[in-house]
């Protein structure tokens, strides 16, 4: 099953520009020749470092911190891409003959050898057979370009023939592993148009093609080529295989790089951005060594490993390929927890706030309330997280609508009106969580939009879990003198399921009404205090006391002056 030849020409990138920490050219008297990146240490090959990461073999702690965010995202989704426990994760496979037989069969189709990639994951009781679906999109003789648009015809065929026949759709593909190459490759490195620059531009665009076709794709793992010295044709020998990692290198390192420099950070990569056009992108298992001379691990590859040119892999070598890649899916951080079976990988503590109302809806006397919503990475390393959105009058769950933020060192973001980011309006309450490195500094403001008038508001503070009231606790709320110019609503936004009492008090300390209420968890509800408790009448001046029985809840008062729109709000706090 060879490589085809290239569909179509592939623009050669003609500059040769080092960019930070990448491609820096060193002089040396004497290159490390095919040596595998995971050795070269302090040596290079032409003038380019090693190591699969900057520095060396280990992700920097911002990239790794990233993909463990993405990762947390990763759970079974319906045809439609709403989470659900009945759902499914498709793991993908993208690229060309060696790829297919690595990852299933050597038709591309199933069922899958029992010592390919798929059939050893099937059989170890320790990766997820639940919800992780296996399905191979790679296929003989599709080269990169190939797969470098969303209007390629190969990613028709994976969603009409691989993904339908599994009884899955594109908004199921949540993880890639890419594993492609260029047939009768001719220019090897330093040439600027050398086939590892060819690659890398196409790596850039198949990342991308995958955010297109794939919109929950979270993750995507490239590895570059087996070693191919005993290759007795010009298919693609070496050096190209050996360079082939270069590319993948040069490509994830573009990736790291532009979420710390907040733009393109090389120009063959292209746009990057994991929060906008493109996953996570990171190493997958790095396949390569040279020949019979073991690497540092021992991997080697003998004559018998390859078939009969000495390009593709015989059995033995897809059963090598096979367990390098399950090797590395059960142990890399950003995998366990979708590819593992439950139990097995430990669910990671996340951080969160608060917010107890949020909207952006009209009001009362023309008035438009909005939530504006400020992050602030306050440290040196990156930090990602998620805003949830749990709409008000129904109980939250995992379909929620999610933000994701990436905040780079010393990053603010600011948005004047978070719901519609969310494709939301109305009311409701949001989690902040941090889902690597520490919680952002948050400012919130709740305000109304009266236009050229310009805006009245006040800033919310977003709360820790353990400030809810919990059994036993009581907080109080205080009534506005004036109830003619001032309307007063009461919300609620629980954190479990919980039982109140509320109980109202004239200024003097008489009770006037006393109402129990009992509440979903995850929880809001907002409304006009009367209609909240159910009486007719408030006693101005007056107090709510809120008395939790059970669960966890936060209880609020929000008072909005009716002549200027101006609103303010305060929190039931547990008595000391």
């Amino acid at each position: 099953m060879p490589l085809a030849s290239r569909r179509r020409a592939t623009r050669h990138v003609v500059a040769f520009a080092a960019f930070a920490g990448l491609l820096a050219v060193r002089a040396v008297a004497q290159p490390a020749s095919y040596t595998p990146l995971t050795d070269l240490d302090s040596q290079t090959y032409l003038g380019f470092s090693g190591g699969l990461y900057p520095g060396g073999n280990v992700p920097p702690a911002g990239h790794a911190a990233l993909g463990l965010a993405r990762a947390a995202l990763v759970r079974p989704l319906d045809g439609n891409g709403n989470p659900s426990s009945a759902g499914k994760i498709a793991l993908l496979s993208i690229g060309m003959s060696n790829t297919t037989q690595e990852f299933c069969s050597q038709n591309g189709l199933q069922p899958c050898a029992p010592w390919s990639f798929v059939g050893q994951a099937l059989a170890d009781p320790a990766v997820n057979r639940s919800t992780l679906v296996f399905v191979n999109g790679a296929r003989g003789g599709q080269v990169a370009g190939t797969f470098d648009s969303p209007a390629d015809p190969n990613y028709n065929r994976i969603r009409d023939t691989d993904l339908a026949s599994a009884g899955l759709t594109e908004a199921q593909v949540q993880v890639a592993w890419v594993k492609v190459a260029n047939a009768q490759p001719n220019r090897s490195l330093p040439a600027p148009e050398s086939d590892a620059f060819t690659l890398l531009a196409q790596m850039g665009n198949i990342a991308r093609a995958l955010k297109a076709r794939f919109p929950n794709v979270q993750l995507v793992f490239f590895s570059s080529r087996i070693y191919a010295g005993y290759a007795t044709s010009a298919l693609n020998p070496e050096p190209y295989a050996y360079e082939s990692g270069f590319a993948v290198k040069w490509l994830v390192q573009a990736s790291i790089d532009q979420v710390w420099a907040g733009s393109v950070a090389e120009s063959r990569a292209g746009d990057l951005n994991p929060g906008t056009v493109a996953p996570w992108i990171g190493w997958g298992a790095y396949l390569w060594a040279n020949g019979l001379t073991p690497r540092s691990d021992g991997l080697a590859w003998q004559r018998s490993d390859l078939e009969g040119a000495g390009t593709h892999p015989s059995q033995s070598g897809e059963q090598k390929v096979g367990a390098m890649l399950l090797s590395f899916f059960k142990s890399e951080p950003a995998a366990r927890s979708w590819f593992l079976a439950a139990g097995t990988a430990p669910p990671a503590a996340i951080e969160t706030r608060i917010i107890p109302v949020v909207g952006s809806t009209p009001g009362a006397g023309g008035s438009f309330f909005k939530t504006s919503v400020q992050l602030h990475n306050p440290g040196s390393e990156p930090i990602t997280g998620l805003v949830v959105f749990h709409p008000s009058g129904v109980p939250g769950g995992d379909s929620d609508p999610q933000l994701f933020f990436l905040l780079a060192a010393r990053q603010t973001t600011s948005n004047d009106d978070l719901l519609p980011l969310l494709n939301r309006s109305g009311l409701g309450s949001a989690d902040v969580r941090a889902t690597s490195g520490v919680l952002p500094v948050l400012s919130i403001r709740v305000f109304n939009d009266a236009g050229a008038a310009g805006t009245t508001g006040f800033t919310e503070e977003a709360m820790r879990p353990g400030e809810a009231l919990r059994a036993g606790q009581e907080g109080v709320l205080i009534l506005p003198t004036d109830l003619t110019s001032f309307r007063f609503n009461l919300g609620v936004r629980t954190l479990e399921a919980t039982a109140a009492t509320l109980t109202v008090r004239s200024g003097g300390g008489f009770v006037v009404a006393t109402v129990s209420r009992v509440f979903p968890a995850t929880y809001h509800e907002q409304q006009t205090a009367s209609a909240f408790l159910g009486v007719t009448t408030l006693p101005p001046g007056g107090t709510i006391s809120v008395t939790v029985g059970a669960g966890a809840a936060i209880f609020y008062g929000a008072t909005v002056d009716n002549r200027t729109g101006d609103p303010s709000m305060q929190v039931a706090r547990a008595a000391p």
